[in-house]
């Protein structure tokens, strides 16, 4: 069975990042510091489809359950293909939103891209 952290960096990464303890999400123009909690909903429903391949009730509950939604959270966040540093945008303070430098979803410099 697959860590609820890692599938949801499978299947929802790419529209997320945590930098510094700040959770972003790409909202098709721009990378947006998320204070409503979404990223904590797009796990919970990945959770769910895990849960669903389970037979057992307890489990399933757990799965998806409060405690295993924030533990995956925290993995997730620590996941290199998520986790970055705020200096890796491009920060124009008077947009109060983060944009890539690049102008790309991936949301790294150019100079900081891997190979």
């Amino acid at each position: 069975m697959m860590s609820g952290g890692l599938e949801f960096v499978d299947r929802c990464g790419r529209d997320w990042r945590a930098a510094e303890g700040v959770i972003y999400h790409w909202n098709g123009r721009q990378w947006a510091r998320e204070t409503t909690k979404l990223y904590l909903e797009s796990i919970r429903s990945v959770a769910r489809d895990i849960a669903e391949t389970i037979e057992d009730k307890s489990i399933r509950r757990q799965l998806a359950g409060k405690k295993a939604v924030n533990g995956a959270a925290s993995f997730a966040e620590g996941d290199r293909r998520m986790a970055m540093l705020t200096k890796d945008f491009d920060c124009n303070r008077a947009l109060l939103e983060l944009t890539p430098l690049n102008r790309t979803r991936d949301g790294l410099r150019e100079d900081v891209l891997p190979g």
